[in-house]
């Protein structure tokens, strides 16, 4: 009896349902791991298989082994024949990136911040777009596994790569608004306090002065000076060395 002849039939006595795309399957071989409960099962296709055949069929033959020899507990190692690039569908490849990140999550969960960030698959490689320099690194490695993980289930022609993308545009976009924001503000405070000021000035006639103080020192501004516009917001920084008053 053949290899693939034996794996057809634990399929049979499993009553796993046999379609094109399992039916070259052969079983390479079974290993009892180091903790002497788990075994690794590696298999062999001619083609690509999805992620939701994969795990049909990989839970199915977990239960058989169980029942079979009392295996406490299986992995798996998928393996193909053909070159798996060939006529892919990159939808198929998205499934297993976010397969990876579910099954990964379970013992690494920082491997979840991955998929805020947006992502895509061209010919071989994963181009994952992020906004820093200290995002690439945390996300360059957190790619190592979900590599390690490619390559166990036979996607080792796979590549990943990690770059600064949209997310930092957005992200200068954002800071710059913040920045308008703020000069503003600091407009709106000078207008406010020089209507503040012609009102005491015209109260107390006395007053033709504003003291202040900036960085712990006197600041004293007539009041003729104090600005009102952007433009004299600016002049008036070169000045005193301040944008308040």
């Amino acid at each position: 009896m053949t290899k693939n002849e034996r794996f057809l039939n634990m399929l049979k006595i499993m009553n796993f349902e046999v379609t094109d795309d399992i039916a070259s399957g052969v079983v390479v071989g079974y290993k009892l791991l180091e903790d002497n409960k788990t075994w690794r099962v590696t298999l062999e296709f001619d083609n690509l298989l999805t992620v939701e055949r994969v795990n049909s069929l990989t839970s199915g033959i977990k239960q058989y082994l169980v029942d079979e020899i009392g295996a406490l507990e299986c992995k798996f190692t998928i393996n193909y024949r053909n070159n798996v690039l060939e006529g892919l569908n990159s939808s198929i490849i998205c499934d297993y990136f976010e397969e990876a990140i579910k099954v990964l999550s379970t013992v690494k969960r920082e491997i979840t911040i991955v998929k805020k960030y947006s992502y895509e698959f061209v010919a071989d490689e994963i181009t994952i777009s992020v906004g820093t320099d200290v995002e690439k690194s945390v996300v360059e490695a957190l790619c190592k596994l979900i590599k390690k993980y490619f390559n166990n289930y036979g996607l080792s022609e796979i590549k990943f790569n990690v770059e600064i993308g949209l997310e930092k545009a957005d992200f200068k976009a954002e800071h710059e608004k913040q920045l308008q924001i703020l000069e503003n503000h600091n407009v709106a405070v000078g207008l406010e306090n020089y209507k503040r000021i012609q009102l005491d000035a015209q109260t107390n006639k006395t007053d033709t002065t504003f003291t202040g103080y900036y960085k712990n020192k006197p600041l004293e501004v007539l009041i003729e000076d104090i600005p009102l516009t952007s433009i004299e917001v600016q002049e008036f920084s070169q000045i005193n060395g301040t944008t308040k008053v």
